[in-house]
């Protein structure tokens, strides 16, 4: 566990999370086994007591909604130790207090500590349980530990009572906690699984309703009876404030924009059923809070040593339901409801056990078995309700659900049971006393002395006997009537859906086009699971008639234990096919086949930024703009399986289709087959944009929306490529994706903004300028951020080989207008082809010709493009929610915007996206060095082992920055593991240099770059000053650090020119916070840097102590020029999960000592299989042992030997891959065996030091 210091041993950590666990769920703040000394103890009645219990279960209960957002605020360690110190503060002060109000307050807040402890110490021991989140497996052992530490605080509070007195238990759980603090102060360090997650847009409000409806709730119940019920003005004036009460939270819920309890939450399938159970369940089992006691105390006279025995049986029966219910719902599988009846035979044992054993001459023994059926039924339905709970409900609303199912677990259902059967004894002793008590008056007493008031109080007792029992029978009666209902009503929760699918309706149009009324046969099945339905109706000569199997006459519709579609990444793609066969006369008129697949997209803009979720697990997209199939449009049937299998090979789960350019129905087919979810455009493109015949439009829109909307890859609509489409287009638009594609999928209506950051840029950038704030888009909103960008993008210049196919021999170099009709030039200037020349060339140095450019150009394509994706992994959820580069697939030939090229060669682009969007994946962010595990699956994983190892160009590595660590990685979360430790320091190049200012208010200009703390420059006071530093001479420039004085600038930007004339943007902010403000972005070549304010955050003019420009960061000790970054990523058994590789240069920008590696001579071998249609390649590729350097960036293509044209298209598992001395690569390239022509093929492998 990362939390653990790394002296804790590993086998030991889950067992102090678990002591821990253990000892919160001692707490309580008042303890029930001590009841009758604390009454004369504090001079209070027992209502007063009970309802200090129940306002610790309403804090537990209330808090559940907060828990997930404090996990992402605050640190473990801070949670934990915040909440042992307010259950040790709330035990210490609640013995002394008798003012009611406080005293349920204080344990109100001790139930919040006491839950918020648990669930941190159990979420984490889950992880460790089950990395897959099985709650079959976590939910029963977890009952163990609640149901479980209930019984072993009643057994421990009643001992400390009997032997010494009842406060003790509030010293033992004040002991308890400070060990706590103690294991967090030794053991425990500061950790998150995700970067800080503010706690802004929280209902408090709400929160405080809630939990004042539940406060009336339990005070009704509790002190209904001393008041006297509706006899009693306060009872009737109680009633009146719930009402109020539950309409401010139902108004509240309604109107708000994120409510407490969000009315999505109230309306899952079978949810209502649920809390229908849960409250009856409690309850019944409140017999034990009322009758019991009561039998125990009046009639038998135990003493609380005596009756607490039974504590120990009943933790026996909650340790055997929750075995049995592991045994049951995990390792069988078997349906939920049968282990729900299973728990209700149990809980009619205990009930039918006492009604049968209760009397005043039995012996306690005669107990343990109905109270063991006790426990075993209570372990049995908790743990079952809570599975079934988590499967119905997506993990958006479980915690919002939860929080009211243990309102009514927690708090109603007990106080209600304890309140009915508090009635029922004030009902039935004084009507028995009655019935049997004119008996007394026949009875002849002997001569003998007679003890009158002995007789009259066994009398009583036995009379309380009676009533008991009669009570018992009742709830038996009702048990068992509720028990056959179920019986009868299995609800259908199954392990592998959480909200299970059924269709309102199957339906099909149908149209006569003959000249007589026919009777036509509509047959339909479903496979797998061959579901058929069929169904008989009349149609009029020239009539269309709608056919609709509607689920309530058809319930063969509702699929039981569906599989599930899932997209690339998060599961299985799994489809159904539905045939319908048309039938008139007996003769089949037509077929259609449509296939489907079962999902539940929903759908968040939480923090002004989108959020997509699949069966109920968010998905981080990876993605791509789909610009048209081909320009020609040739793009037909097999080929749109060729294109888009290469994106799921490049691991992505979204495709936008943009502008709805592509309108093929293969197009949709193969996103189902290969999980890559839609993002569907309709056909406008900016402002104006009116089509000329409007309702050609919007026929055209429901045409369309008809046709793929049963495509379960179909996951957004759009409805205008960066703006919103005009009136009335944007209201038709949602009204006819609610219409006619049953409003479940979510409408953007413009595709760069409104919860998105804009679009672009397009242009290849320094890898660092992606993991930097802000790699900003156009036009978003919000403006700045990570967020959900649609569109992003770079130049990306094929291999020479496919250069040298569409481009004129006499234009391959230089550079001309013909690379501009190529969209290389102005025609694409958004591309920056003349960045991405000066980066090649500043890299890797001045190409010397057409195939030295492409060949560097890959370089290029890798780290940008790995960059790009990995620079929003690096900031999943914080504020980074999905991606999709512009664009995927090539329409046309071209050197911009493509992974793989026109025909098929897969470029560095490919390569790079294809790492950095493994769904489990490692990865190094260059500004600050830091080593994290992204994880975009549905699954969580254990004990992964990450690592790096740092290799000079001679291959040899420098074990200074060798690093591990364990970590366990959270299903969509990015985790660091480690920082590299790379020199960090930059030179300070603006020391005294010299200052050119707009205006000057105090001090001089120069005192900004003479290195001391006390002296300082300010400007006029006005918006719109700035300074500036002439370094000189033009340097590399990597950053500035600003010491603000209290007047600092709230809007600025820093600049940098060569002639004080020109400025280029390197970095701007709207957000300035003063103080030391340390800015640092790609070095940029310059002599004059400056601070220009835009707007000041104090009235005096702009202040700063001092104007630090820093060069770039230094050499670090021990590495060559360019040195080799290797990522690797291991589960607990060694096997390779992922594995990441950079190049870096003490100068940054800087790698042109790559060409002076010496040449690689590496050892291939392979072999071809070949298997019906298909062809496979296996080749190993090796550098030997006694090489000088690495094999850097080797490039591996298959020609056929009949013509010396490259295999294509072919899938390959890794390319441009690099080889450390002695090392050896296995690859393999797959591709249709037609494509060798009849002959063989030849490997070329190419490293970079050819």
């Amino acid at each position: 566990m990362p939390m653990f210091r790394s002296f804790v041993p590993r086998k030991i950590q889950p067992w102090i999370y678990l002591f821990i666990a253990i000892t919160f769920q001692l707490s309580g703040g008042v303890y029930l086994g001590a009841l009758n000394q604390m009454i004369g103890g504090m001079a209070l009645m027992r209502e007063d007591i009970l309802m200090c219990m129940y306002a610790n279960l309403a804090g537990m209960a209330i808090y559940f909604p907060l828990l997930f957002r404090m996990k992402f605020r605050f640190t473990n360690k801070t949670l934990l130790t915040s909440a042992a110190l307010g259950v040790l503060v709330c035990n210490l002060i609640a013995p002394h207090i008798t003012f009611l109000p406080l005293l349920w307050l204080i344990c109100f807040i001790e139930g919040m500590c006491k839950i918020q402890g648990t669930f941190e110490c159990m979420s984490n021991i889950q992880l460790w349980m089950t990395p897959k989140r099985d709650f079959t497996v976590f939910f029963p052992w977890l009952h163990i530990v609640i149901l479980g530490s209930i019984q072993l605080s009643d057994l421990i509070t009643t001992y400390l009572m009997y032997h010494y007195h009842w406060t003790y238990m509030n010293l033992f759980i004040a002991g308890l906690m400070l060990i706590v603090l103690l294991i967090q102060t030794t053991c425990i360090k500061h950790f998150r699984f995700m970067k800080k997650f503010p706690l802004f847009g929280i209902d408090w409000l709400g929160a405080a309703l809630w939990a004042a409806l539940l406060a009336e709730i339990a005070f009704l119940f509790n002190y209904g009876d001393w008041y006297d019920w509706w006899n009693s003005p306060v009872i009737r004036q109680l009633s009146i404030a719930i009402l109020i009460t539950l309409g401010f939270c139902i108004w509240r819920m309604m109107t708000i924009r994120h409510p407490f309890l969000e009315p999505k939450m109230w309306t899952y399938r079978h949810y209502w059923s649920l809390l229908g159970l849960v409250t009856l369940v409690e309850a019944f089992l409140a017999t034990e809070h009322v009758l019991e006691e009561v039998f125990y105390e009046e009639v038998m006279k135990y003493e609380e040593l005596v009756s607490v025995q039974l504590d120990w049986f009943a933790m026996i029966g909650i340790v055997a339901g929750c075995v049995f219910s592991y045994w049951w719902m995990h390792v069988k599988q078997y349906n939920y409801v049968r282990l729900v009846i299973v728990g209700f035979i149990g809980l009619i044992g205990y009930l039918i056990g006492f009604y049968l054993t209760l009397s005043t001459d039995i012996h306690i023994s005669q107990l343990y078995l109905p109270t063991i059926c006790r426990g075993f039924a209570y372990a049995v339905l908790s743990a079952t309700f809570m599975v079934c709970l988590e499967e119905i409900m997506t993990f958006q609303h479980f915690f919002q659900g939860l929080s009211v199912f243990n309102m009514l677990h927690m708090v109603v259902g007990g106080v209600l049971g304890c309140a009915v059967y508090a009635q029922g004894l004030a009902y039935y002793v004084p009507d028995n006393l009655s019935r049997y008590g004119s008996a007394i008056d026949h009875v002849s007493f002997s001569s003998n002395p007679f003890n009158l008031g002995h007789y009259m109080e066994e009398f009583i007792n036995q009379m309380m006997e009676v009533s008991i029992k009669q009570i018992y029978g009742w709830v038996a009666y009702a048990c068992i009537f509720l028990f056959l209902l179920l019986l009868l009503y299995d609800f259908p929760v199954r392990r592998s859906l959480k909200s299970m699918p059924s269709w309102k309706e199957v339906a099909r149009e149908v149209k006569n086009s003959s000249d007589k009324p026919s009777k036509v046969v509509v047959n339909g099945t479903i496979t797998p699971g061959d579901v058929k339905f069929t169904r008989e109706v009349d149609i009029n000569p020239g009539a269309t008639s709608e056919v609709k199997f509607d689920k309530r006459y058809y319930p063969q519709l509702v699929i039981n234990s569906p599989k599930l579609w899932w997209p690339n990444g998060y599961g299985e793609p799994n489809l159904y096919t539905c045939k319908l066969e048309v039938s008139v006369d007996g003769k089949v008129s037509e077929t259609k086949d449509v296939t489907f697949g079962i999902k539940e997209y929903s759908y968040d803009t939480n923090n002004n930024t989108l959020h997509l979720h699949i069966n109920g697990v968010p998905v981080f997209v990876k993605g791509a703009n789909w610009g048209m199939s081909e320009y020609m449009l040739r793009c037909r049937g097999e080929e749109y399986d060729t294109k888009l299998r290469f994106h799921h090979e490049m691991n992505f789960n979204m495709i936008r289709n943009w502008l709805g350019s592509t309108t093929d129905d293969e197009f949709y087919e193969m996103c189902d087959k290969y999980g890559l979810m839609v993002w569907d455009d309709f056909w406008i493109n900016s402002n104006p944009n009116l089509p000329y015949d409007l309702n050609a439009f919007n026929n055209n829109m429901i045409e369309k929306i008809k046709r793929v909307r049963n495509h379960p890859s179909l996951a957004v609509w759009c409805g205008d490529n960066e703006s919103n489409p005009q009136p009335p287009l944007e209201g038709w638009m949602a009204e006819n994706i609610k219409t006619f594609d049953g409003g479940d999928r979510y409408f953007q209506p413009n595709s760069h903004a409104g919860n998105l950051t804009g679009s672009g840029p397009w242009g290849a950038f320094d890898p660092r300028f992606y993991f930097t704030e802000y790699p900003d888009g156009l036009e978003g909103d919000p403006e700045r951020g990570w967020g959900f960008r649609t569109e992003i993008g770079t130049a990306v210049v094929p291999t020479f080989e496919s250069f040298k196919k569409f481009m004129p021999e006499k234009d391959w170099w230089p550079r001309n207008k013909m690379w501009d009709l190529h969209y290389f030039g102005q025609s694409a200037f958004n591309a920056a082809p003349d960045r991405y020349d000066a980066s090649l060339a500043k890299g890797f140095g001045a190409p010397s010709g057409i195939e030295d450019y492409c060949r560097k150009a890959q370089l290029i394509n890798i780290e940008s493009n790995k960059a790009m994706y990995e620079g929003w992994l690096d900031r999943m959820w914080d504020d980074a929610s999905g991606i999709m580069t512009w664009m995927g697939q090539s329409a046309y030939p071209s050197m911009v915007w493509q992974t793989y090229d026109y025909y098929y060669d897969l470029t560095g682009a490919y390569w790079g996206t294809k790492s950095a969007c493994e769904p489990l994946h490692i990865l190094w962010n260059p500004v600050t060095d830091a080593v994290k595990v992204a994880n975009t699956t549905a699954e969580n994983y254990q004990d992964l082992k990450a690592e790096v190892t740092v290799y000079n160009m001679d291959g040899k590595a420098v074990p200074a920055y060798s690093k591990s660590s364990v970590v366990h990685s959270a299903s969509n979360s990015t985790l660091e593991c480690f920082t590299i430790d790379f020199n960090k320091e930059r030179p300070n190049l603006g020391l005294n240099q010299k200052v050119v200012v707009s205006s000057t208010s105090e001090g001089d200009p120069s005192m900004a770059v003479d290195g001391k703390k006390d002296t300082r420059w300010s400007s006029a006071y006005r918006d719109n000053e700035w300074i500036y530093v002439d370094l000189g001479k033009v340097q590399p420039v990597g950053g500035v650090r600003l010491d603000w004085e209290a007047s600092y600038g709230k809007e600025y930007k820093i600049q940098v020119s060569n002639d004080a004339q020109q400025w280029e943007e390197a970095y701007s902010t709207k957000n300035g916070i003063g103080g030391v403000e340390l800015i640092t972005f790609p070095e940029k070549d310059a002599r004059y840097v400056r601070m220009f304010g835009f707007k000041r955050g104090w009235w005096y003019g702009y202040s700063l102590w001092s104007f630090d420009v820093l060069g770039g960061t230094g050499k670090s000790e021990g590495l060559s020029d360019v040195h080799f970054i290797r990522l690797k990523l291991t589960d607990k058994n060694g096997k390779l999960i992922s594995e990441n590789n950079y190049w870096r240069g003490n100068d940054r920008r800087d790698f042109t000592a790559l060409n002076q590696l010496p040449k690689a001579e590496l050892k291939v071998s392979s072999k071809m299989e070949q298997k019906g249609e298909k062809a496979e390649i296996r080749a190993t590729i090796g550098l030997p042992k006694s090489a000088k350097s690495v094999a850097f960036a080797v490039h591996v293509q298959a020609v056929r030997t009949v013509d010396g044209e490259r295999i294509l298209p072919a899938i390959m598992n890794d390319n441009y891959f690099t080889l450390m001395p002695g090392e050896n690569k296995e690859i393999t390239i797959n591709f249709d065996k037609y494509l060798l022509k009849g002959g063989s093929y030849k490997l070329l492998v190419t490293p970079y030091n050819n």
